[in-house]
Parts: C-alpha cells; sequence; structure tokens
C-alpha cells in the first residue's frame, strides 16, 4: 500500500513539474535564440528548421511584401550564406504570448539593414514565431 501510494504522489509531483514547465513564462534569452535560429535556417537553407520554429500561420511583412513558412522556404536558394546580426533584443512577455523588436544588421552582406518585431508563442513544449514585421532601412542612398 505504501508503495502505491508513493507511486501516486511522484506521478503527480512528474505531471505537475512538467506542466510548470511548459507554464514557464517566456524568458529573452529564449526568444532571442528563436530569432538567431530563424536567421540560421536561411543562411544554411534548414527548412526543417525553419518549419520548427514557425507556426502553421507565421506570416511575415517585409517592406511591400507578404511571407509565410513556404514562401520563405522557396526562399531560402537566395539567403543561403548570407549573415545577420541582432542588436538590440528587446522583448515584452505576458502569459504564452511575447512582442520582440530589434535592430538587424546585415553582415554578409554589409549593406542591408532592417528595424523588426514580431510575435512569439510559447506552445505546449516549446516557442514558436507565429509574426514578424521588418522595414528596410536604405543606408546608401
Amino acid at each position: 500500500m505504501k508503495l502505491v501510494t508513493l507511486s501516486i504522489l511522484l506521478s503527480l509531483l512528474l505531471i505537475s513539474c512538467s506542466q510548470t514547465q511548459s507554464n514557464a513564462p517566456i524568458h529573452s534569452d529564449d526568444a532571442e535564440q528563436l530569432m538567431n535560429d530563424f536567421f540560421t535556417a536561411l543562411s544554411t537553407a534548414d527548412s526543417t528548421l525553419m518549419t520548427s520554429i514557425t507556426t502553421k500561420d507565421f506570416l511575415m511583412y517585409e517592406h511591400d511584401e507578404i511571407w509565410n513558412t513556404d514562401s520563405l522556404l522557396s526562399l531560402m536558394p537566395l539567403t543561403e550564406g548570407r549573415i545577420w546580426e541582432i542588436r538590440d533584443f528587446s522583448l515584452t512577455a505576458d502569459g504564452k504570448i511575447a512582442h520582440f523588436n530589434y535592430f538587424n544588421q546585415g553582415v554578409v552582406p554589409a549593406d542591408r539593414s532592417w528595424f523588426e518585431s514580431g510575435l512569439i508563442i510559447q506552445t505546449e513544449h516549446e516557442l514558436k514565431l507565429k509574426f514578424m514585421h521588418s522595414t528596410k532601412l536604405y543606408l546608401n542612398q
């Protein structure tokens, strides 16, 4: 009987811990890593990574284009080898949703930069990118 009671208590403890992790607040370091993964996927043409970090209904508004995951996947051959640097990353989180913004400096090629923002959601097990807005800066006018 004691073994059954102990087993039940341990099971409840494990369930409680796993639920706590999925409801954990979204932290800035994790959100910034998600964005670095986004740019790594673009840079390396990693379609598996891109698909794993975006929601099924992901949208990105960039300048005069609207992108979704499929259109980003088809863009990847043109972005392979590029390098981006995220600067001044800022995050505001509330429950399972967070808004972020940062300055994105192109490294390769270095003549491009953007102000970007978006939404990240906490799913049951991971962070996902739901929406982005990107405004290109023209440095050499």
